[in-house]
């Protein structure tokens, strides 16, 4: 409706169609880019680009450009000043800064359990990592109080020094629990220097430069990713511990600029996997980590089109794979070089419910799917032969909420942590025991009152989902978050994505609650173009169909209108 509550379209007011200068009685002009004509010569075209200067972050005139911009900013939108920190506090006050993750159980070589975790501090701008020694998976720490035997692995703080960034890349503990492999960005490009510390002396030993990940290859070898010029992980290197980094070994290397290389450590502690990945083509190799010197076998060649990922199970490879179905399939395959031909279906595809990831263990499998577009989670019991049975669905409080299943580091387990959220529901940690079944609430993540000391209800909100029909006629699914008091027409902010498979899955966010609590609603409109209802959602959405994506945002803008959201 208009201002008038006349017609069925918000209508902002008048004074709000001002120009900007005119709105605000700026002083500070809106400062211009001058033209500066430079031909430019790529893939060979031929091109004039007038603000190819402003390349140069080096130039007084860049520089003082951009004091231009930041200066006519904050004087057209000094009158938000008050808003911008009563913003600032709502999300200050309700977010608890002083925290500490969930510890992970792990067991080390020797035999020594531990508890992993991370702690954030308020005040300080990175958190802090340690460890403590664990009787039991069971006896979880008091969250809340100091851990006995705590030990600090990296103070993020403390790295960073007199450096104006710095990003943490890898982290792992050696397979012996004596090292910490742990990387950092201090410049922002996304390359990470790779450090090997001594949990004994908390010294670190080697130092790899320019690198693009790295992880465990046994105790004592790692392998680390070089990028080429464009970025691309391309060569897999393998560096002995206390060795000169000019001697290592490379392990793969991939010419083809389509692909890039990637590398994990298998759940059983046999297998280094190493990926070689395009948009769309997949080729694996496997090395054994008992043979670190071993030549990696290809699990599958590369196919164009055939996108697949291997999971380790003891006497068997599980694959997920698009061969037959384009929403993905679970198969069993030989320990051995295959081929689709030589799998078995065990987890059967299904359109639209598109196949996300597995997790294997000795006597259990998880999986994740989308169903309705949400991730869900079912586990399959393995028998005395490792044979998968019928799947076990893990229930969902809502039709929102997404249920993802964590990594577990022990391969053989009876248990595995649960994550679910929605758009209402702040993230949760929850145990579920395989064997019986038994859920154990580990951790909600706590909203703290408002700067009024008013406590977050989630039943004070509500979410839901509606459907707009394209100018094709499919039917593009729209979330909607809104107060619950929020009742017709109201002030909308529409969010999509749309591109990379990506999907927009219901995620709680504080910051969200100061729009929803002004009465504002929110929608995410899952537009073709991203993944939510699998890959022909993805597909119809791209390349010559990438309008899609644009019309099903229109689409849905004007469903939320009609239907007087």
């Amino acid at each position: 409706m208009d201002v008038n509550g006349s017609s069925g379209h918000y209508s902002a007011p008048r004074r709000l169609r001002q120009p900007a200068r005119a709105r605000y009685g700026s002083l500070v002009p809106e400062p211009t880019i001058p033209r500066r004509e430079v031909e430019r010569h790529h893939h060979g075209r031929r091109w004039r680009d007038p603000y190819d200067w402003l390349r140069d972050t080096d130039d007084p005139q860049v520089l003082a450009h951009l004091a231009a911009e930041n200066a006519h900013t904050d004087e057209v939108t000094a009158s938000l000043a008050a808003l911008r920190r009563r913003l600032f506090d709502e999300v200050a006050a309700r977010t608890q800064q002083t925290d500490m993750s969930v510890p992970e159980h792990t067991v080390d070589t020797r035999g020594r359990a531990w508890w992993v975790y991370a702690r954030t501090h308020e005040g300080l701008d990175h958190p802090t990592y340690h460890r403590a020694p664990a009787a039991g998976p069971d006896d979880l720490p008091d969250m809340a109080a100091p851990v006995a035997g705590e030990q600090l692995l990296l103070d993020l703080n403390a790295e960073q020094g007199e450096a104006d960034f710095i990003a943490l890349g890898d982290f792992e503990l050696s397979p012996d629990g004596d090292r910490l492999l742990w990387s950092a960005d201090t410049v922002g490009d996304e390359l990470y220097t790779v450090r090997v510390r001594d949990l004994a002396t908390l010294v670190d030993r080697d130092r790899l430069p320019d690198t693009a990940g790295a992880c465990w290859l046994g105790d004592d070898h790692l392998v680390w990713l070089a990028a080429d010029d464009a970025w691309r992980p391309h060569r897999l290197w393998r560096h002995r511990l206390g060795t000169d980094p000019d001697d290592d070994v490379l392990v793969a290397d991939e010419p083809d600029e389509r692909f890039w290389l990637g590398a994990d450590t298998s759940r059983d502690r046999r297998w280094l996997v190493v990926t070689a990945a395009s948009k769309t083509a997949t080729e694996q190799r496997l090395l054994p980590l008992d043979d670190p010197y071993a030549e990696p076998w290809v699990v599958c060649p590369r196919t164009e089109g055939l996108e697949y990922d291997v999971e380790p199970a003891g006497d068997r490879l599980l694959v997920l794979h698009n061969a037959t179905c384009a929403d993905f399939e679970l198969a069993e395959a030989p320990l051995a070089p295959s081929t689709p031909g030589d799998w078995r279906v065990v987890v059967p595809g299904e359109e639209g419910r598109r196949l996300l990831g597995i997790d294997a263990y000795a006597r259990w499998v998880v999986v994740t799917r989308r169903v309705d577009g949400v991730p869900r989670t079912f586990v399959h019991a393995r028998d005395e032969h490792g044979d998968l049975g019928p799947a076990t669905d893990v229930a969902a409080p809502g039709p929102l909420t997404v249920v993802t299943a964590g990594d577990a580091d022990a391969w053989d387990t009876d248990r595995v942590r649960l994550e679910t959220e929605s758009y209402t529901s702040p993230p949760t940690v929850t145990e579920l025991r395989l064997d019986t079944g038994a859920v154990r609430e580990l951790r909600r993540q706590v909203v703290r009152p408002d700067p009024e000391g008013r406590a977050y209800d989630p039943a004070a909100y509500r979410e839901t989902r509606t459907w707009a029909t394209a100018p094709d006629g499919a039917a593009v699914p729209v979330s909607v978050v809104a107060r619950a008091d929020v009742t017709g027409c109201a002030p909308c902010l529409v969010y999509a994505y749309g591109a990379y498979e990506t999907s927009l899955d219901p995620g709680f966010s504080v910051s969200r609650l100061s729009l929803l609590d002004r009465g504002v609603v929110v929608a995410y409109a899952h537009v073709r173009g991203g993944g939510e209802l699998g890959r022909a959602w993805y597909e119809a959405g791209r390349r010559e169909r990438k309008p899609t994506t644009f019309t099903d945002l229109v689409a849905c803008v004007e469903h939320l209108v009609a239907t007087g959201v």
